[in-house]
């Protein structure tokens, strides 16, 4: 009976945190900082591959502190960041790379599977690749980029696009998609444990090919408001924290 009741505590207070970290990431704000050290092997690879460092930000989360570094392609809106996540007397780095297109159209790549561990609005691709070094990761990052053109047509954004409203204005939208999820808050077992085992290590072709996603061409014209509603209220809310 103990065991039993120690779940349903344990289920409880994760739940009320996926409440709290969803809040926190819908007011979300980039804090710039001083960067007393680049990390030297992702500085390398994103000069060798045509980024430029653009700057050092701060964030606080619910349960951790993290920092991050953050590269623009010249040619593009195309960032990569690195993440240093730390919790108590844990530390965790990850690394992502992600373009935006026209229309609220956007590709991740990240290697780490939680990116998979929540809903994403339509027209926000993810894809997971934890054994894949940064030349692997970027090789699926383009090869997903084609695909999305080719396949889907997708356009790419001209390079006009600040990193940090860029930044937060995915996360924003990410939150707000969450919490019209019926029940949300009590699904993240399903999210945790099931979803983002089943995408990881999936391209976006392959999850297209399996009808776990569709592509941008195949959008309906609902879900398409829904994108244009989400940015919408993204925007009436940075205005209002301006004012205030």
């Amino acid at each position: 009976m103990w065991i039993s009741s120690a779940v349903v505590v344990f289920y409880i207070i994760v739940t009320v945190m996926v409440f709290a970290e969803n809040r926190r990431l819908s007011k979300l704000v980039l804090k710039r900082i001083d960067c007393e050290k680049i990390p030297e092997d992702a500085n390398r690879w994103a000069v060798d591959n045509g980024f430029e460092f653009v700057g050092c930000y701060t964030v606080q989360l619910t349960s951790s502190h993290c920092t991050i570094w953050s590269w623009q392609r010249t040619d593009r809106s195309t960032f990569f960041c690195t993440y240093y996540r730390r919790s108590k007397d844990i530390a965790m780095v990850t690394y992502d790379l992600f373009t935006l297109f026209a229309q609220g159209i956007s590709l991740t790549t990240s290697n780490s599977k939680d990116g998979q561990g929540s809903p994403r609005k339509p027209g926000a691709y993810m894809q997971t690749f934890s054994k894949l070094d940064f030349d692997g990761r970027w090789h699926e990052h383009i090869e997903s980029e084609n695909y999305l053109m080719d396949s889907g047509q997708a356009q790419l954004e001209i390079n006009e696009n600040d990193f940090v409203k860029s930044f937060e204005k995915e996360i924003h939208e990410y939150a707000q998609y969450t919490r019209t999820t019926p029940l949300w808050p009590l699904l993240w077992p399903y999210w945790y444990f099931i979803h983002k085992n089943l995408r990881h290590g999936k391209s976006i072709c392959i999850q297209h090919e399996k009808g776990m996603i569709k592509l941008p061409n195949e959008l309906t014209e609902q879900e398409r408001e829904f994108i244009e509603s989400l940015k919408a209220n993204d925007q009436q809310e940075h205005d209002f924290g301006q004012r205030t």
